[in-house]
């Protein structure tokens, strides 16, 4: 429910007011601009209603100092006053919009739901912006073991709650999946998610991107995640490699709901939720995962475990046969089935890449035998063991895609070669299909090869 502020010095005025709204909104009074600042601090809010004229702080300083400290909180002026002047100066000073009394009820109603949806689409815009750099399937919900199930069990249940959730697994598990799966399900889905990835940037820059900058140095300005997502939820992978200092800040945030852009003194209310995951090796387990206490007391009792592919065996062909759809479709191959014999290897396999290692297997079969009906046993990667050249007992060494990637490219640049970089010939020399080839020499972003 949208939180709505109304500031009148009238209490008949104010009571209006808050029986106008109060089906519709959570509403929250003040009798004027010094109470009004004070539940600004305490309380994050979506819209304010305020009149104009008041006793000590005026409805146009109360705006100033609303614009300045929470600049994405809209703000609605009233008056009795049919001055223009006055109309002119709130709109100047960053209002929304200016009724006069008395005002009809049919009609603010409606400018209100309008403010609130309208205030709404930046903030979704720039989710939107900052997702669509990221690649990301939302899978339906595929398992049917007990430790799979159980996973999805506790997210359903802590997505009923406010709490901030700490996801932990190995690498590849679908640890993003579930932390969707939080969102989609608690009151929030309709707000924005967010993702940051804490790995890889500096902390100036994590700090900035999570916290936000002040207005006061414009050439730095930057909205950090707790403005753009509002009451949405914000996704931190890997909330483990965050720096000490950030960690401690967070766990401050998260236990007084309050944070601070970096060079502002101001504490800004906030109800975004915190949905975290950690990576532990192989074997490891949510004990492994190293926090600030700050941040640890904030997880505590709201940690989700999910169980490497190893520890489901039984999902292993459900997954298979999911990607197996997913993949033929984007890539237009008719692969109709996986082999019986196939499907054992895959059963004995450990997955060290989870998951994710799984649906890359798959993608790399149905590339290079793409016009098979079937996923033959003959067709798997070396390390299963199901060939000849098998190194039976070997896993890769380092990152898995990155070692499949490497195999592929050097397979396709030696076929364009010999083709003297025609895709279509190449295609044939490997195998497939010239829209299968074509697909990964774009993702591998291999350049015009001729012989």
């Amino acid at each position: 429910m949208k939180n709505l502020l109304i500031v009148d010095d009238e209490i008949g005025s104010r009571e209006s007011l808050y029986e106008i709204f109060c089906k519709r909104y959570s509403v929250h009074t003040a009798v004027n601009a010094q109470d009004g600042l004070a539940i600004l601090s305490r309380q994050p809010l979506d819209l304010i209603v305020s009149d104009l004229v008041m006793p000590g702080m005026d409805g146009l300083s109360f705006l100033k100092e609303v614009r300045e400290i929470y600049p994405e909180i809209p703000v609605i002026m009233i008056s009795g006053s049919t001055a223009n002047q006055s109309m002119e100066s709130a709109l100047e000073l960053g209002a929304v919009g200016f009724i006069k009394k008395p005002f009809d009820i049919h009609e603010l109603r409606q400018i209100v739901a309008q403010t609130i949806t309208a205030s709404e689409v930046p903030r979704h815009r720039e989710v939107l912006q900052k997702e669509m750099v990221k690649e990301f399937s939302l899978l339906n919900i595929v398992g049917q073991s007990a430790a799979f199930r159980k996973a999805i069990e506790d997210a359903r249940k802590i997505s009923k709650t406010g709490a901030p959730v700490m996801i932990v697994g190995e690498a590849g598990v679908g640890k993003e999946f579930v932390a969707r799966q939080v969102h989609s399900w608690s009151q929030r889905s309709e707000d924005s998610f967010l993702t940051i990835r804490c790995s890889g940037s500096t902390q100036s820059s994590l700090e900035a991107e999570i916290f936000g900058t002040a207005r006061n140095n414009e050439a730095s300005y930057q909205r950090g995640a707790y403005d753009i997502v509002g009451n949405g939820s914000i996704f931190l992978e890997g909330v483990d490699l965050l720096p000490v200092s950030i960690q401690a800040q967070l766990g401050e945030v998260l236990e007084q709901g309050k944070f601070q852009r970096a060079g502002s003194p101001q504490l800004v209310p906030t109800n975004a939720r915190i949905l975290a995951t950690a990576k532990v090796p192989a074997g490891g387990r949510v004990e492994g995962v190293k926090l600030q206490p700050e941040l640890a007391r904030a997880f505590a009792g709201s940690t989700i475990w999910v169980p490497p592919l190893r520890e489901r065996v039984e999902d292993i062909p459900l997954l298979a046969y999911h990607f197996l759809n997913q993949l033929c479709s984007a890539l237009n191959v008719r692969v109709l089935d996986i082999s019986s014999e196939t499907m054992e290897y895959f059963r004995r396999y450990s997955w060290p890449g989870n998951i994710r290692e799984l649906r890359n297997v798959i993608e790399r079969m149905l590339v290079l035998n793409g016009t098979q009906t079937c996923l033959e046993a003959a067709s798997l990667p070396d390390e299963f063991g199901a060939h000849p050249s098998a190194r039976s007992g070997i896993e890769l060494a380092g990152d898995f895609t990155k070692s499949v990637n490497a195999f592929e490219r050097q397979l396709i640049v030696g076929a364009l070669q010999r083709s003297n970089g025609v895709v279509k010939t190449a295609a044939v020399l490997l195998q497939t299909t010239p829209r299968v080839l074509q697909y990964r020499i774009d993702k591998l972003g291999i350049r015009k090869v001729a012989g």
